[in-house]
């Protein structure tokens, strides 16, 4: 609750709880706390990547060999989305949510269960994993958010799956949203009022959306389209300072700029945004050379974007 209401409270909450803990000895609370810190303030707040996977471990292994589980499902979930993208390959969250998801349902947290379901799907997204069974996985994500009736989290899943599939070619027009299950024009001006909502995290506009839409007019060679959904979404970025989405906009966001060729000091601004989590892993490093996603989904829009060269000069 404390992210929703401001970050700096949550900030503040865990670092109370951290300095409890080192003072005072562990209990089940201090797992969660310690993979908040990690993955909350010293990685995004100060870059500090592997302290912050220390840190996480640390809460892991909290559940896992000392038994202090009783908040098993968010400390798997955090250490999935906080951590292990800046330090680690993303196929290595796939099986932690997988945990942190069935933890959530043994324990009853619906919430938890739906926010780890659609952040593994973000995950695969990432990691360039077959496009045919992300879809699935993320209709089944989506149908157990609506069976819940949360909200939020089922406008979320919508963008994702909308996502894949104008990926896949299954709307009418390549890289728009359209399709029998609702059109752009129609829940746009809901999302354009959502991003003038003052607060933090998920109450401060859907970031999500305006990213998902970047990601798709990019590969569809929209370059006007996806400039202007890269400045929504840079309105909103202080609202998703750990999510892998950030790094998705710094990409595409430099995609999109470079297409156009305007306003390069925005590109050579894109390293320190997202760049710079990287580049002090060298683990880090070799995942990304090695990530399916430059051969599957990069490399696509590159051919994308040199095919409609002439029509941006």
């Amino acid at each position: 609750m404390a992210y929703a209401v401001n970050a700096n409270l949550l900030v503040l909450a865990v670092l109370h709880m951290t300095r409890f803990s080192l003072e005072r000895g562990n209990t089940d609370a201090s797992a969660i706390a310690y993979a908040f810190l990690g993955g909350t303030i010293l990685g995004p707040r100060f870059g500090r990547h592997q302290e912050g996977f220390r840190f996480g471990q640390l809460g892991v292994d909290l559940v896992e060999k000392r038994g202090l589980d009783r908040f098993r499902a968010r400390v798997w979930m955090v250490f999935a989305m906080s951590v292990i993208p800046w330090t680690r390959h993303l196929r290595a969250s796939r099986e932690i949510f997988q945990r942190a998801f069935q933890a959530s349902l043994d324990a009853g947290d619906v919430g938890y269960a739906i926010y780890s379901s659609f952040l593994a799907i973000t995950a695969r997204l990432g990691s360039g994993d077959p496009l045919d069974d992300v879809q699935r996985e993320a209709e089944r994500a989506l149908s157990f958010a609506r069976n819940a009736r949360w909200v939020g989290h089922i406008e979320y899943a919508t963008t994702q799956l909308a996502l894949i599939r104008t990926l896949r070619g299954l709307t009418p027009r390549f890289g728009f949203f359209d399709d029998e299950a609702g059109d752009e024009s129609g829940f746009e001006p809901a999302r354009l009022a959502q991003d003038q909502t003052s607060g933090a995290g998920w109450t401060r506009g859907p970031w999500w959306y305006w990213i998902r839409k970047l990601q798709a007019r990019c590969h569809a060679g929209e370059t006007a389209d996806a400039l202007e959904a890269a400045s929504r979404a840079r309105e909103l970025l202080s609202a998703t300072p750990n999510h892998f989405e950030l790094a998705e906009f710094h990409f595409y966001s430099a995609l999109a700029h470079a297409a156009a060729s305007t306003r390069l000091e925005v590109i050579r601004d894109q390293p320190r945004g997202g760049g710079r989590r990287g580049d002090r892993t060298p683990r880090r490093q070799g995942a990304r050379r090695r990530a399916p996603l430059r051969e599957s989904h990069s490399s696509r829009t590159r051919a994308r974007l040199r095919s409609h060269r002439g029509d941006w000069q």
